[in-house]
């Protein structure tokens, strides 16, 4: 994780994973470049990398019927 100075209820929450994944995102931010075409990489980028969206849900229960 980082090295940013979290309080109690930070630590080991989304805001570490968050700053990880800022300092890895891909390319470097530059002085003057248009930070929303930059997000809209990302974003298409980050969507590209997940499931497709036509995957079925999963029918089983964690439980069995009553």
């Amino acid at each position: 994780m980082s090295d940013t100075r979290r309080g109690p209820l930070e630590a080991g929450t989304s805001a570490e994973w968050a700053d990880e994944a800022a300092r890895d995102a891909p390319g470097e931010a530059t002085p003057g470049e248009d930070k929303a075409r930059r997000q809209e990489q990302l974003i298409d980028e980050a969507v590209e990398e997940t499931f497709p969206a036509s995957d079925p849900i999963s029918p089983a229960s964690a439980f069995p019927p009553d």
